[in-house]
């Protein structure tokens, strides 16, 4: 099975990508992040044509996440177990062929000082409480989507630079790891060490030409996916594209 993860930042403006890019990779389920329409103006039709199944969440302008399966969706649910009205579009999990899939769009927090960065903390503390609630750690689980934290250093252009601020702070990273401690695993690291390998880089100041990106899009797996696991990529080549968005899919291959 081919799973992969996409913050298309804006479904309207890289609809033409997205659908270049699936008959290209040809994933059996992607999870899709920033999809920014309301749930009636999603493309479904246009992903349908394809051979994918959908499910959504969106609103206007911000957030949305959707995942693309050539397999049945089963189980859909939106949010987190303890949803609120309030909540934003940013969670969505389907089961597909005995994987429970989530699609996740973590908040950016802004600064350090911010009310978001509060709430991004929390988010990923609720995130945690809806693993334990709806999923078990010995079942076959993958948690993609954009973060917003880079890991480590080596997901850094700059670690010195980046130290102590927003997606890369010790707290944000004390969060994450506290979701990761349920039973999941990042993927890449699993082909990996090596750095400045990177899913996002910004669209000013020639970032993606001089490298100058993060790694802030994961695939998480489950121990039982893990073992099963035949590659981890990023694909960098949409982000080479006209108009591109500013971050690049990420894509795991395994054998269950």
């Amino acid at each position: 099975m081919r799973i992969a993860a996409w913050n298309v930042n804006s479904i309207r403006a890289r609809l033409d990508h997205l659908t270049d890019w699936l008959r290209a990779a040809n994933p059996d389920v992607l999870c899709l992040q920033e999809t920014k329409v309301i749930d009636d103006d999603f493309p479904a039709n246009s992903f349908s044509r394809l051979g994918y199944e959908c499910a959504w969440t969106g609103e206007k302008t911000y957030n949305g996440v959707a995942i693309l399966s050539r397999h049945a969706l089963h189980d859909v649910t939106i949010g987190h177990a303890d949803a609120r009205a309030e909540d934003s579009a940013r969670l969505i999990a389907a089961t597909v062929q005995g994987v429970r899939v989530l699609s996740a769009y973590i908040p950016n927090g802004k600064t350090l000082d911010s009310p978001s960065y509060a709430e991004k903390l929390e988010w990923l503390a609720r995130l945690r409480k809806t693993l334990d609630a709806t999923c078990k750690p010995e079942q076959a689980i993958v948690l993609g989507g954009d973060f917003n934290i880079a890991r480590d250093e080596r997901d850094v252009f700059d670690p010195e630079q980046m130290r102590g601020k927003i997606h890369f702070s010790e707290r944000e990273h004390q969060a994450l790891d506290e979701v990761l401690s349920f039973g999941l695993t990042d993927s890449f690291r699993a082909f990996t060490e090596e750095g400045q390998l990177f899913s996002w880089w910004d669209y000013r100041m020639g970032a993606f030409r001089r490298n100058r990106g993060l790694r802030i899009d994961y695939l998480f797996v489950s121990k039982v996916v893990k073992e099963a696991l035949r590659t981890a990529t990023i694909d960098i080549e949409p982000r080479t594209w006209p108009k591109p968005s500013d971050h690049a899919p990420v894509l795991i291959e395994f054998d269950l």
